[in-house]
């Protein structure tokens, strides 16, 4: 079984290959904006330590403010583009998808139209796959720049105060447990349709 859905994802992946420069540009999109999630909170630490109170510097009352503004329209343009991006790449396997269906059902004998419904057939070129492709961006997400969050906030609380986040760290494993079952969930869907769309 487990070989069986690699093989079935080892396909998926070679749909996505010819368009690997812009799957590329999505994914360094997803990297750059889950590194403007530490940042925030760094822009606000300095703002709050050095920005008020006595020993505050007047020039970072303007400064920060200003910093957060860019900061937030390059998270804007990198979401921009990494939604851009990955919509791109999963119309053209998408399509790539459909024009294979086609082929390969107008190479099936006439007997094989008489036992399935057209509704059916219709079923696994339009919805079928295109749950496919929904999954393939999701799963994207989640695993890049989900976990590039993670690790990034990680690494910030880390520096602020190690000890503490170690004693944060005891929930980990339970919100790991519950994104695995989550994923596992969403991966068997994915799998269940795409078995139903190249069966």
């Amino acid at each position: 079984m487990v070989t069986r859905d690699r093989i079935l994802l080892r396909r998926l992946a070679g749909f996505v290959r010819p368009h690997w420069k812009v799957f590329g540009l999505g994914v360094l999109s997803m990297v750059l904006t889950a590194a403007t999630e530490p940042a925030l909170p760094a822009l606000f630490k300095v703002l709050l330590d050095d920005g008020f109170g006595r020993q505050g510097a007047d020039w970072l009352l303007w400064a920060l403010p200003l910093s957060m503004v860019l900061l937030f329209l390059l998270r804007g343009a990198f979401t921009f583009t990494m939604s851009y991006a990955m919509s791109w790449v999963s119309q053209r396997v998408l399509t790539d998808l459909r024009r294979d269906m086609f082929a390969r059902l107008a190479e099936l004998p006439a007997g094989y139209f008489a036992r399935e419904s057209a509704g059916q057939l219709i079923s696994r070129m339009v919805v079928d796959v295109n749950n496919v492709t929904s999954t393939l961006g999701s799963v994207v997400v989640v695993l890049v720049r989900d976990s590039a969050v993670i690790v990034g906030l990680l690494g910030w609380l880390l520096y602020l105060n190690w000890r503490l986040t170690l004693i944060a760290a005891v929930l980990i494993p339970i919100v790991a447990v519950a994104t695995v079952m989550r994923r596992a969930k969403l991966r068997s869907r994915s799998l269940a349709a795409w078995k139903r769309a190249f069966s």
